[in-house]
């Protein structure tokens, strides 16, 4: 992104994913950054991945101009431009769900929960065969 600090911090105990679910969180944050360079005249970025019981919630945070969030959701052509509906079905598509805050002034904030019951299912099952 031109001239925007972008932070991440991805905890250490997170793994791997599976693979459905890492393409979807790529593309989420690949589409709300580029949302940020287009429309947000953000000069900061952060992407917080946070484990919660089985659930990973990723937050991404804006300090740009924000938006009306009103005014979106009366504008599916807004909403479909912002690439909001995009973000929203690709966290539904791996089980999860999504939504965004913002408001003029303050910036956006999108947090994405996606369900991690398949990577415990997968280290047990992993563990069970050694």
């Amino acid at each position: 992104l031109s001239g925007v600090k972008v932070s991440l911090s991805i905890p250490a105990d997170l793994g791997r994913l599976p693979e459905a679910t890492e393409i979807a969180l790529f593309r989420i944050i690949q589409e709300a950054l580029s949302n940020v360079e287009k429309h947000a005249k953000a000069k900061r970025v952060a992407i917080t991945p946070e484990i919660d019981l089985e659930m990973l919630r990723v937050t991404i945070t804006d300090n740009g101009i924000g938006f009306d969030m009103e005014t979106v959701l009366r504008d599916p052509e807004k909403w479909d431009h912002f690439g909001i509906k995009g973000i929203l079905e690709r966290a539904r598509l791996v089980g999860g769900e999504g939504r965004v805050e913002s408001k003029k002034g303050q910036g956006t904030r999108i947090v994405v929960e996606v369900p991690l019951a398949d990577r415990t299912k997968r280290e047990d099952e992993h563990h069970g065969e050694n």
